[in-house]
């Protein structure tokens, strides 16, 4: 495996730290934050993470029933049942509440495990950092503001997206069924011959799904880069006003400049006895 890019190490002449390559960073990675999912940290994340995905099996069941209260509904305006529809928008009310009950309760849990998965990595990053001071002896620019932003990073990602990809295969395995059965066939005639396509709304949704999915990763294969080099610059522009301010306040803290002054009164006083004795 490739290595790429390279960080003077402060206290060794002419020496490089390599850095891995991404299977390497990816498995370095896995191996640090994942001590948050064991121990005592790790039963309240588990605990979160079940939660979360018995809110998307309840919020995936909610929308199935409001798929079909949906098909009731307009047949009952169709067919001008006065009853049938109050019915159905009384059924509404109980759909509605739960849909957005449950969305509440999804980001909560959500923000909650991504929060304190990020106070634990932080933490870690931080210790590791000062730990036999490696921020002493590595020329690693703005350190503490890329531990901030990659902290952030690294754990609200993975836990959008594997929810993300937990919702959609449950959504597609759900309602892949009543596509199947509201498409039906389509049937047409090449050369005389007659041919059926079962399920062809299945298979067309199939295919844009992937053609979809091709694309993006084509168009954004460089959007890590892109991203990975746009944290970096906000994280040297944040240290470099931090810089600037605080420069900007100890030259106009009056107690610096009257030090000054006396510095300066001092200096010239010395530099007027030097010229008196010659």
């Amino acid at each position: 495996m490739g290595f790429k890019g390279q960080i003077h190490l402060s206290n060794k002449k002419n020496q490089f730290y390599l850095k891995p390559s991404t299977a390497v960073l990816l498995l370095r990675y896995w191996k640090s934050a994942s001590d948050f999912w064991r121990g005592r940290s790790g039963l309240k994340a588990w605990a979160l993470l079940g939660l979360l995905v018995v809110l998307i099996l309840l919020q995936l069941l909610i929308q199935y029933l409001i798929n079909f209260w949906n098909r009731d509904f307009f047949n009952a305006l169709n067919e001008k049942n006065v009853s049938l529809v109050w019915n159905q928008a009384k059924l509404f009310v109980p759909l509605a509440v739960g849909s957005v009950s449950i969305a509440i309760f999804s980001v909560w849990a959500k923000m909650t495990l991504q929060r304190k998965w990020r106070q634990w990595l932080s933490k870690y990053l931080i210790h590791y950092w000062l730990k036999n001071d490696y921020y002493c002896r590595l020329r690693v620019t703005n350190a503490e503001y890329r531990i901030a932003e990659d902290a952030r990073v690294a754990t609200d990602l993975p836990i959008d997206l594997i929810l993300g990809f937990l919702s959609s295969v449950l959504t597609g395995l759900a309602f892949v069924s009543i596509l199947w059965e509201i498409g039906g066939s389509l049937n047409f005639n090449i050369g005389g011959f007659a041919f059926s396509l079962p399920g062809y709304l299945v298979i067309s949704a199939i295919s844009y799904s992937f053609l979809l999915t091709s694309l993006m990763f084509l168009i954004g294969q460089h959007l890590t880069d892109a991203v990975e080099g746009k944290n970096h610059s906000e994280a040297e522009f944040r240290a470099a006003s931090s810089r600037l301010r605080e420069h900007g306040k100890n030259r106009v803290d009056p107690s610096n400049i009257r030090n000054e002054r006396k510095r300066n009164i001092e200096f010239e006083g010395h530099e007027q006895k030097k010229k008196l004795k010659m």
